[in-house]
C-alpha cells in the first residue's frame, strides 16, 4: 500500500479476490467461499479503507478531481462488497463536490470585489452551478450506479452551496 498508488493497489485487490474465488472453486468445499472472502475482503480492503481512500496523489478526492472513471468504479465496486463501505467514499465525494461549489462562489465574490455590479440574476454564476451539478449528477449516475449515498451527497452539497450567500443577494 505505501509504494503502489491506490488505482494500482485496487487492481491488485481486485485480482487477488479473484484468485481466491477460483481456489475455493478448485480446491475447497464451496461451503467456505463467504467466510474465505469474508476474511480476504477485510485484510486487503477494510484494514485499509481509509487509507486508500485519502491516499495523498492519489485518493478518491484526487480521482474525482482528474475524472478518472474507471478507477472510481473500482473503488465503487471493491468497497460496496464491505459492510458500510461505501460510507467513507460518500463522505469524500460530499467534500469534494462542496469544495468545487464554494470555488464557484469565490470567483463570483472576486468579481464583485474587483467592482462587478451586484446583481440578483449573475448568469455566468449560475451556469457555473447549474454546470458543476450536471457534471457530478452525471458521474453518480455512471460511476456510482446512482447509489443513495451519493446522491445524498451531491443533495447535501448543492444545499450547502446555494445556502452561502455572495453579494447583497441569496443564493437560495
Amino acid at each position: 500500500i505505501t509504494k503502489d498508488s491506490t488505482p494500482d493497489y485496487l487492481i491488485k485487490a481486485e485480482k487477488a479476490l479473484g484468485e481466491e474465488k477460483t481456489r475455493v472453486v478448485e480446491y475447497l468445499n464451496p461451503a467456505t467461499e463467504p467466510k474465505i472472502r469474508r476474511v480476504v475482503e477485510d485484510e486487503i480492503l477494510q484494514k485499509v479503507q481509509m487509507n486508500l481512500l485519502e491516499k495523498e496523489g492519489s485518493g478518491c478526492s484526487v480521482l474525482l478531481a482528474n475524472d478518472k472513471t474507471s478507477d472510481l468504479q473500482r473503488m465503487f465496486q471493491l468497497f460496496s462488497r464491505l459492510d458500510s463501505g461505501l460510507q467513507p467514499m460518500a463522505n469524500i465525494v460530499e467534500k469534494f463536490i462542496t469544495s468545487q461549489g464554494n470555488a464557484c462562489i469565490e470567483k463570483r465574490q472576486a468579481r464583485l470585489d474587483s467592482g462587478e455590479k451586484d446583481k440578483n440574476d449573475d448568469p455566468e454564476f449560475v451556469k457555473s452551478l447549474i454546470d458543476l451539478q450536471e457534471k457530478y449528477l452525471g458521474v453518480i449516475r455512471e460511476t456510482f450506479a446512482s447509489h443513495h449515498l451519493f446522491q445524498k451527497a451531491l443533495k447535501n452539497s448543492f444545499e450547502e452551496i446555494v445556502n452561502n450567500d455572495v453579494g447583497n443577494f441569496s443564493n437560495a
